[in-house]
């Protein structure tokens, strides 16, 4: 099992500005998305949470799945937990997609280069 998880984000000002090519400040908080990456044996799917994956519900882990470089293609158990609020505009669905990549990094033994991370 791998474990993985990335900062929420609160954006101090300029969220509108950048736009426009204006800065904007922004900073991490102190709230997480968490993911636990396992390989699955026993289903010919993957899951998330104990449950066949939704591409619909998880659009953006689709997205992931279907730009993955090929590999061996084993199902994955997805555990997904959180401390950022849904639909409050402090960056969950980002810092799940970014937990998610950092996870299937791991998980496939591939090095982690933040130079290349956006």
């Amino acid at each position: 099992m791998v474990k993985a998880s990335a900062p929420g984000k609160c954006i101090l000002f300029g969220e509108h500005a950048v736009v426009y090519g204006q800065p904007a400040l922004a900073c991490s908080i102190n709230q997480r998305m968490s993911i636990e990456l396992e390989r699955e044996n026993t289903f010919d799917s993957w899951r998330i949470d104990g449950r066949t994956f939704n591409a619909k519900k998880h659009p953006h882990i689709e997205y992931i799945r279907n730009h993955l470089p090929p590999h061996d293609d084993q199902p994955l158990h997805i555990r997904i937990r959180g401390t950022i609020p849904k639909a409050s505009g402090l960056g969950s669905s980002a810092a799940l997609s970014v937990a998610l990549c950092g996870a299937l990094q791991q998980i496939r033994d591939e090095p982690q280069n933040l130079q290349h991370a956006s």
